[in-house]
């Protein structure tokens, strides 16, 4: 196509003139651009097609993510009337990418009420396009609160400092989340939630699942579900395993997810000699009968802006043992037992094994807590239409 000057001006900077057919928002559905990077499935993904599929019709969704994937989910939002525009990698193509932005905005950026990235450091191209193009709300939302151990951590600060005066609302999962991006600035705090009926304990499913992966009824199952990234510890995760199985044989681990780390991940486990024993699953549409599944939950995390798999897995029942990085606020229910990372071995694994003698939580009164704490999905859907609106 012909890059004319009308698209050159989104770089360049210069003011734009929208096309004539896309001026006015009368007859039109007001939608909400969300930009997620990758979409990967994880915790903000699983928020975000919780909320799309609770939409009233007063509003939609269109989703700008980096990927050229053709997920399930896509389908999903392109039948409720969504948008799903697969980007491809920035750094692949920066100038190619920016031009994408423009044609986004230029066919439908008057539909848009507002644009919400959530993706502190990667925001910078898609919200100064937005500014331009005359989008009033540029939400900023910061999803973490550390990014130790990323190679993003060196370019956070400056990123940041260029990125946030170009939104004009700033929100975050938690107050330590909202700090570590935006400082002193004033920011609102929008907690994660869940569809926590979803992840009630269901024993037909605890069967099924077991049957297919080839475990006994009795068996003693630890699991885990988050992408395989440094954030999520899997190395110290396996290591644990392997300190339960020296007590309980019979034990196996259920890992659900993919990310760039599996690979290590599965040599690691083959190195420790429990490669038989630990079950990859990868991505699972229903994370909730993989959770049935289990007996314990393990989140041995380096940091957590929310911990929202700690929630799913509160609802299901599951007693949890986690890293002292774990916000206080997600921590609804009397299940969870805390270790520091530089506890040994044997202090992670007796807090599993003493978990397991207490049991598994009453998953219904479980849901009921994280309904009150207001971390429910239809409970945030009605908040979050009305901060749109």
């Amino acid at each position: 196509r012909i890059f004319s000057s009308a698209r050159i001006c989104v770089i360049c900077g210069f003011k734009h003139h929208r096309s004539q057919n896309y001026n006015t928002t009368h007859g039109m559905i007001p939608r909400i651009l969300h930009f997620v990077p990758g979409f990967r499935l994880g915790g903000i993904e699983s928020l975000l097609m919780g909320l799309y599929r609770g939409l009233d019709g007063g509003i939609q969704f269109d989703f700008m993510v980096d990927t050229h994937a053709a997920l399930p989910e896509f389908d999903e939002i392109r039948a409720g009337g969504g948008r799903v525009f697969r980007m491809g990698r920035y750094l692949d193509a920066p100038w190619g990418y920016q031009r994408m932005i423009h044609d986004v905005l230029d066919r439908h950026g008057d539909e848009y009420i507002a644009v919400h990235s959530h993706d502190v450091i990667r925001a910078l191209p898609l919200l100064w396009a937005a500014r331009r193009y005359g989008v009033s709300r540029r939400i900023l939302h910061s999803h973490t609160d550390s990014l130790e151990g990323s190679p993003k951590a060196l370019v956070a600060a400056p990123i940041a400092a260029v990125t946030v005066p170009l939104a004009t609302d700033l929100w975050a999962c938690s107050e330590a989340a909202g700090r570590f991006f935006f400082g002193r600035r004033r920011f609102e705090v929008f907690p994660n939630a869940i569809p926590s009926e979803r992840f009630l304990f269901r024993p037909e499913d605890r069967a099924r699942i077991r049957r297919r992966l080839g475990i006994g009824r009795d068996t003693l199952v630890i699991g885990h579900t988050g992408r395989f990234t440094y954030q999520k510890n899997h190395d110290w995760l396996i290591r644990v395993f392997a300190e339960v199985r020296r007590w309980r044989s019979d034990a196996r681990l259920i890992l659900v997810g993919e990310g760039p780390l599996e690979t290590a991940s599965r040599a690691l486990a083959e190195t420790l000699g429990v490669a038989e024993a630990v079950h990859f699953v990868g991505l699972q549409p229903e994370v909730g009968p993989f959770l049935s599944a289990m007996d314990l939950f393990l989140l041995p995390s380096h940091f957590e802006g929310f911990g929202i798999s700690l929630l799913e897995a509160q609802a299901n029942g599951l007693p949890c043992l986690a890293s002292t990085v774990i916000r206080k606020e997600v921590r609804v229910t009397p299940g969870i037992e805390l270790c520091r990372l530089d506890d040994p071995l044997d202090l992670w694994r007796d807090g599993l094994l003493s978990l397991h003698e207490r049991g598994r939580g009453d998953s219904v009164a479980n849901v009921a807590r994280i309904r009150r704490a207001g971390y429910d999905l239809d409970n945030q859907l009605t908040r979050l239409l009305a901060m749109y609106r």
